[in-house]
């Protein structure tokens, strides 16, 4: 179970991390880039004598290749967050990016045929209906509705993300190897957005500036955390993976709700109140399921 929360909190802290970026002027490119170098460093250091993560043994381990497809696709999803943002609206991108959860909960049930029971799919619906009411905020305006590819495309890319990390969890990946998957995951995603401010010709300076920095290391922690915790939650057996993914996924919405009203003073309608019960609600059945 404190795996569990531990990767919730950390999944929290991200959300609150990119909220004080835009409010502190700092370089989304920068700290995104340092936040994998950050996350990499934290692989290895946890990793060291567990079997672990050397950079000459890397590329003899059986997930190496899912290691970098999930890395890449981290640094994308990132970046599509903030794509979908802009073009999409906030309300849109968060509802996409959160009900995401719904396709590692169905190929948990589909590939590895976890249990299908009722009260397991009232949780499933209770929990998207709690997750769009969240989100939405009434008289708030959203960008151009005919702009759905990007949010599509987050819903697949971060719902596929998920689904992998189960796969590999299951296949591949214990307790002993989690730190050096991770990390390894992490340190494909810091070479790619390297290499693409390489060719983006991105100024380096920005690197250096010291509050990118320190944003970059922070979230860097809390990325790393976000999915270590996770795979010993799910290495753990405590809940079966459906059940699981549920309950992270709602548990982050809801806190990132209460983190909002108490560290940004942000609003919640009548609605956006009812959804953080019905998130509270969809927990119970999981548990229960």
């Amino acid at each position: 179970m404190i795996n569990l929360i531990f990767s919730i909190l950390s999944a929290t802290a991200i959300m609150v991390l990119f909220k004080s970026f835009e409010r502190r002027d700092i370089s989304m490119v920068h700290a995104i880039i340092i936040n994998y170098a950050m996350a990499f460093g934290l692989g290895l250091a946890v990793s060291h004598g567990t079997g672990s993560l050397r950079l000459f043994n890397l590329f003899r381990e059986p997930w190496i290749g899912i290691a970098a497809v999930l890395g890449i696709g981290l640094l994308t999803m990132f970046f599509m967050i903030g794509l979908s943002t802009q073009k999409a609206g906030m309300s849109v991108t968060t509802v996409a990016a959160k009900i995401s959860v719904v396709i590692p909960m169905f190929f948990s049930i589909v590939y590895y045929g976890e249990p299908v029971t009722r009260i397991k799919v009232a949780g499933i619906c209770l929990a998207l209906a709690a997750l769009i009411c969240t989100v939405i905020r009434p008289g708030k305006k959203d960008a151009d509705p005919s702009r759905w590819y990007l949010p599509l495309v987050l819903f697949v890319g971060l719902g596929g993300m998920d689904a992998l990390v189960k796969f590999v969890q299951h296949e591949f990946v214990s307790d002993a190897s989690s730190a050096a998957f991770t990390g390894a995951a992490f340190f494909f995603a810091f070479s790619a957005g390297l290499l693409t401010c390489l060719i983006r010709r991105v100024p380096f300076a920005g690197f250096v500036i010291p509050r990118v920095a320190v944003a970059g290391i922070l979230l860097g922690t809390a990325n790393f955390g976000s999915i270590y915790f996770l795979i010993n939650a799910l290495n753990s057996g405590i809940f079966d993976s459906a059940v699981l993914f549920g309950i992270n996924s709602i548990s982050i919405v809801a806190l990132s709700v209460f983190c909002g009203m108490i560290i940004f003073r942000e609003r919640l309608s009548v609605l956006n109140l009812a959804g953080v019960f019905m998130a509270g609600a969809a927990i119970l059945l999981f548990v229960h399921a």
